[in-house]
């Protein structure tokens, strides 16, 4: 089922889509480059993905709340960052599959 949000929050997330847009590839960027930095040998995809889940989830949220402010529009953002456990074992058509991937759960 999809989700349709109200006529009021889809036109200001419209008309401000190239701030939205902007906001979102700073915190990305942002909590790589800590990542980079903060991490004592190379930074691996396990590195980048903790560092946006510690620092860029809530960059991203000040940011985006600074943008929608002035439509009355408040942006509350968290996630759940797993590495290795708990792994899960998709199904494809009903039959599971035999590799088994991390689980990354992240809500908006």
């Amino acid at each position: 089922m999809s989700y349709h949000p109200r006529q009021r929050i889809s036109t200001s997330l419209q008309s401000h889509r190239f701030a939205i847009e902007e906001a979102i590839t700073n915190a990305v960027d942002l909590s790589f480059q800590a990542a980079e930095a903060g991490t004592r040998s190379a930074a691996q995809e396990p590195d980048f993905i903790a560092y946006f889940f510690k620092d860029g989830l809530q960059r991203l949220e000040v940011a985006l709340n600074s943008i929608v402010r002035q439509s009355n529009i408040r942006v509350t953002l968290s996630g759940i960052f797993c590495h290795q456990t708990p792994k899960v074992y998709p199904s494809v058509n009903g039959v599971q599959t035999p590799v088994a991937c991390s689980l990354k759960v992240g809500r908006l």
